[in-house]
């Protein structure tokens, strides 16, 4: 094991690196609301991803929207994660980025809430009853702290990194906060949690939040909002160690369901407001790729589609020679 750490480390070492637990990213990676990341188009972003290397879908309880405030819950209720492996910023719709990085691709992400589809139409708008409103919750982990390496293998409960308890505490807190405001706002992870270690990478940037009232919700395309969009910073093509850097990143997440206005009578219900934090990240390979990871070769990471498998030949030699040489 220790001679194969020592290989691992020499290949990244000679292939690069883009240090993503320590780096700061612009508007570059996210896109300026106008454009996609690194100035794409949305429509050609899109289009990447329907050949996305890697996947991930993580299920969370919510309730059924369609009834009146409060109701029983039901399954459907998704987050999901696609990764695609160099995307071509010779695509940028920049003048300035194509000049500067004309040449280099990245590795992009777009990470999506989705609502059951028993609640889609025929059109695809969600079925929603006026009493409700939905709240959804990042947390911005790209700061100084580094990212934990234990993060990139979440289950999705976050409990990685945050104990049972920790990631309760932050759901509780959450509630109150959507019973008492009419918009959203983020919870306190500090007084939440006290000084759990993991909170470093929640709680150096905050926290940003969104809310949706029914007419908002049933604008839903296809039944799911788009959360995020996000590139990796540019690289040579068929770079597995950005793939597998960027793509393994585990996104902290929250939904709150709760009340939207009040009942009937003017009186409001009961509380009944429910909420889940999940951590989604890329976990499934895709279209004959593997999984990204950063914790070994092989099965278990980097991508082994059409465009990469010389790649991974050459990984696999390159690990072999530096292993008989570091033995």
């Amino acid at each position: 094991m220790y001679h194969t750490e020592r290989s691992l480390r020499a290949v990244f070492y000679l292939l690069g690196t883009s240090q993503l637990v320590s780096a700061q990213f612009g508007t570059e990676n996210w896109g300026n609301g106008k454009t996609a990341p690194w100035g794409l188009t949305y429509a050609d972003f899109e289009s990447s991803l329907e050949y996305a290397n890697a996947t991930g879908t993580f299920s969370v309880p919510g309730p059924d929207i369609s009834r009146p405030y409060p109701a029983s819950t039901i399954d459907g209720w998704s987050w999901s994660i696609l990764v695609t492996a160099d995307m071509a910023i010779s695509n940028s719709t920049s003048e300035n980025t194509q000049n500067e990085y004309g040449g280099k691709f990245f590795t992009g992400s777009e990470l999506n809430f989705n609502a059951p589809p028993s609640l889609r139409s025929n059109s695809q708008n969600v079925s929603v009853d006026s009493s409700w409103k939905v709240c959804v919750m990042r947390w911005d982990i790209m700061g100084d702290a580094e990212y934990p390496e234990a993060l990139r293998g979440d289950d999705g409960t976050c409990h990685s990194v945050l104990s049972p308890e920790c990631t309760q505490n932050i759901e509780k807190a959450a509630i109150e906060l959507s019973a008492n405001s009419t918009d959203c706002s983020c919870p306190d992870v500090r007084k939440a949690c006290g000084d759990e270690d993991g909170l470093a990478v929640l709680a150096q940037r905050g926290c940003s939040s969104q809310s949706f009232n029914a007419t908002k919700i049933q604008q839903w395309p296809d039944g799911r909002f788009v959360l995020q969009q996000f590139g990796g910073n540019p690289h040579e093509k068929d770079n597995i160690t950005a793939y597998n850097e960027t793509g393994s990143i585990a996104w902290p997440v929250m939904v709150v369901w709760a009340q939207g206005k009040l009942s009937a009578g003017g009186h409001a219900l009961p509380m009944n407001n429910t909420a889940k934090m999940s951590c989604v990240r890329a976990k499934d390979g895709a279209n004959g790729s593997a999984a990204p990871g950063i914790t070994g070769m092989g099965e278990n990471s980097g991508y082994r589609n059409e465009r990469s498998l010389f790649v991974a030949v050459f990984m696999t030699a390159i690990c072999g020679a530096w292993s008989i040489r570091l033995f």
